[in-house]
């Protein structure tokens, strides 16, 4: 770990652009880029493996350009960043599924013809022998999965209860004032006074508001005139997926 901070910086942290301006340099050796690519790895697996949704694009471009760095210094390639971007395209055509997004990035890159051709080539067999699952797939999955382990819960566990409501005889321009900039809800229950308590008539939201004409917002409307009428309920005990 001493090493990768000779520049006083944790490399294998973060998004990766210092990562790959020093690799893209040729000043970090075999043994430290292979050194660097375990580290990222690791930093990688376990922020997915936690949960992390998003951002793996720079993570890819980081393993890409350690191990595109490694092959160019052990074969001896020149240009020596030949090796480093083609590495960052493999791994972005691999992870992403995208081998044209890769070329063009190769093309964007380095803005050479001569990196197109075996550019191409690494990028077909890296998105051949990487399976058919990309990263997005991957993570969209894990979202679904953690949406659809909840369904089952009571609404209790997952519904507000800092609910701000609306009298009905409110005005628009009251709504407005009193509620809309103080409390900065999108929705608004709205309820009307009966002998055993407010009782719920409709909801109004900020939609809704933005969709009333300026006339009636300054005028002596009601909030019932906006509100939706036809509202679902469900009791704390009945399942999220109801």
């Amino acid at each position: 770990m001493s090493q990768p901070g000779a520049w006083g910086e944790a490399l294998p942290l973060g998004p990766g652009y210092i990562f790959i301006q020093h690799l893209l340099t040729g000043n970090i050796p075999v043994l430290m880029a292979v050194e660097l690519f375990f580290l990222k790895a690791i930093a990688v697996i376990f922020t997915f493996s936690a949960g992390g949704i998003g951002g793996a694009f720079f993570p890819l471009l980081s393993l890409g350009a350690a191990t595109g760095s490694v092959v160019a210094q052990v074969a001896g390639l020149e240009p020596y960043d030949f090796g480093v971007v083609m590495g960052m395209s493999a791994f972005l055509a691999a992870g992403y599924k995208t081998p044209l997004a890769a070329v063009v990035f190769i093309a964007e890159a380095t803005h050479s013809s001569g990196y197109l051709i075996p550019g191409l080539i690494g990028t077909v067999v890296s998105y051949v022998v990487s399976g058919s699952t990309s990263i997005s797939t991957h993570q969209r999955d894990r979202e679904d999965i953690h949406l659809s382990n909840r369904f089952h819960l009571p609404v209790r566990n997952a519904m507000l209860r800092n609910i701000v409501s609306a009298p009905q005889e409110l005005t628009l321009a009251d709504f407005r004032e009193h509620f809309v900039l103080r409390h900065l809800h999108r929705i608004y229950p709205v309820t009307e006074e009966t002998p055993g308590g407010p009782h719920l008539i409709g909801v109004i939201s900020l939609y809704d508001l933005d969709r009333t004409p300026p006339d009636e917002m300054d005028g002596d409307h009601r909030s019932p005139t906006t509100m939706i009428t036809n509202v679902v309920t469900v009791t704390v005990d009945d399942p999220i997926l109801t």
